[in-house]
């Protein structure tokens, strides 16, 4: 199995072309902010613009779900707070997002895909996942 102790946030992210780039600039290891992404979404959701993200209730009957407004959700997709979806993203159905997740840009979510507290997704990636993988696969492109 894979160290994944030398995987740091550096070799995941390029911090200039996310927007929680500031919570993860204080860290090492992309695990390490894994507890603060609630509050970091709480604090962030707020300071989106409303041209391009609506403020939703989630299945949870909170209003904490921030979602860009060309994002497409099957409408039995689940989606629960505190979440941010951006844009060109497709939620496809029978997908449970179960809260503190930020999901970037043009991500497809499967067809009855959960996805729990702490994941990140950018362009189909969840960081927790697969780490060792994929940054195997960034080094033979």
């Amino acid at each position: 199995m894979e160290n994944f102790n030398n995987i740091t946030v550096r070799d995941l992210y390029k911090f200039d072309q996310y927007f929680f780039k500031d919570l993860l600039q204080g860290e090492t290891y992309p695990w390490e902010v894994l507890y603060e992404i609630g509050n970091y979404i709480m604090w962030l959701g707020p300071t989106l613009s409303k041209q391009d993200f609506t403020l939703h209730t989630g299945a949870d009957g909170k209003e904490n779900v921030w979602i860009a407004n060309d994002v497409k959700i099957a409408n039995d997709a689940h989606l629960y707070s505190p979440l941010i979806v951006d844009h060109g993203t497709k939620i496809r159905h029978g997908a449970f997002i179960r809260g503190k997740v930020i999901i970037r840009k043009n991500c497809v979510i499967g067809n009855s895909t959960e996805i729990k507290q702490g994941g990140y997704k950018h362009e189909n990636r969840i960081f927790r996942k697969l780490l060792a993988s994929e940054q195997q696969r960034e080094r033979s492109d």
